[in-house]
């Protein structure tokens, strides 16, 4: 639970980054940070059009689909959430003047922001895998190495016996 809320917290410091950067937010406040003044973000209301979670292209990989209400309608999405406690859903939709994509809905806090997988996540399945298949490759590597020094021995004591 706690690096579900974690990975929000970095997924939404940089989907503000990128607003910010984009024009899309705006910070307002006092000119000097240390008067103690909090800023104040505005964000500019938008509503994404959920579509039909068969036309989405790439859904997200270890995701579950769910049905919930939204606004007394029935939704189809995905959720990370495998013990039922849904913070978040991901769905298939668009804004209403844009391209289609994934976006993520928090349940708490009736907000939506776009949805980009996280590229970096192994499982400590994966990760013990990887470590297996890395140490056996290793061990490879080094008999080949120890081969390769036995064959040189071998070739050159054979041309010296040759020789003498």
């Amino acid at each position: 639970m706690a690096r579900r809320r974690k990975r929000a917290a970095v997924l939404a410091a940089l989907a503000l980054v990128l607003a910010l950067n984009a024009g899309i937010l705006t910070a307002a406040a006092e000119e000097s940070q240390d008067s103690g003044t909090p800023v104040t973000i505005q964000t500019k209301a938008k509503d994404v059009i959920v579509l039909d979670p068969s036309e989405a292209q790439g859904i997200p990989a270890g995701l579950r689909s769910v049905q919930i209400s939204v606004d007394g309608q029935m939704a189809e999405g995905w959720t990370e959430d495998a013990d039922g406690q849904q913070e978040f859903v991901i769905f298939y939709g668009r804004l209403e003047d844009g391209e289609p994509g994934f976006y993520r809905y928090d349940l708490v806090e009736k907000t939506v922001q776009r949805y980009t997988a996280p590229i970096d996540t192994v499982t400590a399945d994966q990760y013990l895998k990887l470590t297996v298949e890395y140490n056996q490759l290793k061990g490879d590597y080094d008999n080949l190495g120890r081969e390769n020094i036995m064959f040189k021995i071998m070739t050159a004591a054979a041309v010296l016996a040759a020789i003498f």
